[in-house]
């Protein structure tokens, strides 16, 4: 299997927990987790050039958590990697 075969098995793992766990979210704790999950998949897909999806999930980890420092980084670091693809 190949890198980017394992990281699309691994954004389909991570959109079926998010989905499980946004039924059920109430409580901070969940929430949290949450944030990680979408932080974590926006991570995979600046990873493999899915940009927009990127900055979706990015935004929704700074809506459950508006104090997440590295998706506010990673959403930053994805606009510049877009720039550059612009300019170029």
């Amino acid at each position: 299997m190949t890198d980017k075969a394992e990281i699309r098995k691994e954004i389909r793992g991570l959109t079926l927990t998010i989905e499980s766990l946004a039924l059920h979210l109430g409580d901070d704790q969940r929430q949290a987790e949450l944030a990680d999950l979408y932080f974590a998949r926006a991570e995979l897909y600046f990873q493999t050039g899915q940009n927009e999806w990127a900055i979706e999930d990015y935004e929704a980890c700074l809506e459950l958590n508006p104090y997440f420092y590295e998706a506010d980084m990673g959403r930053e670091m994805v606009y510049l990697a877009m720039q550059e693809r612009v300019a170029a």
